[in-house]
């Protein structure tokens, strides 16, 4: 008999295994455009309540189709990523190793990260979505924020405490108008930098 139904959006499992604690842990793939998923690990606890997710940012289609937990209560996904905008047919293999947290120090092989750093939205120009990654040394309060061409905030993207490594959010553009934007990332260690983007509707 169903004791317990849960539902996850805009994500789909491929592997699921009961954990050492009475949770669940679950790999597939998450959405984060109509066109682009992302390898997916998510932790529940044992009534399926979510702990934690996380996303690897890989190329534009990837989805982890296996899940173990290791020795050390981390975790050890595999499963394929594609460059489809290069090459729709031509798929690779990938392994993470993750802590009992579901982070990683290696992404996309780079190291962690030397120096706080703001990278270029991809895709741009875009529409209506877009993903801004950055990179944070050390852990650090972060706010990322989007404004337009007079200076005035449209979104806030992150205003919280960060744990150092890469990070990437979505910036959902459906209801503002096309333009040049500029998105700016500040750490309370004095960090900040400014990059432009471009939303085509």
């Amino acid at each position: 008999d169903t004791v317990w139904t849960k539902r996850y959006v805009k994500s789909r499992a491929y592997d699921v295994m009961q954990t050492r604690d009475g949770g669940y842990a679950f790999a597939g793939l998450t959405l984060v455009q109509d066109t682009l998923a992302r390898p997916y690990l998510l932790k529940t606890n044992a009534q399926g309540d979510t702990l934690w997710s996380r996303q690897f940012f890989g190329l534009n289609i990837g989805m982890a189709t296996s899940v173990q937990q290791t020795f050390d209560d981390g975790y050890v996904l595999t499963g394929s990523t594609s460059n489809a905008s290069v090459h729709p047919t031509s798929w690779d293999i990938f392994l993470v190793k993750t802590d009992g947290s579901g982070l990683v120090s290696v992404d996309e092989g780079v190291a962690s990260p030397v120096r706080f750093h703001l990278l270029q939205n991809y895709p741009n120009p875009f529409n209506p979505s877009t993903e801004i990654r950055y990179s944070l040394v050390s852990p650090s309060h972060v706010r990322l924020k989007v404004y337009d061409m007079l200076g005035r905030e449209v979104a806030t993207l992150v205003d919280e405490r960060m744990t150092a490594g890469n990070h990437g959010v979505l910036f959902d553009a459906r209801n503002l108008s096309s333009g040049v934007y500029m998105y700016r990332l500040t750490s309370e260690n004095g960090y900040f930098e400014t990059r432009k983007m471009i939303l085509i509707k």
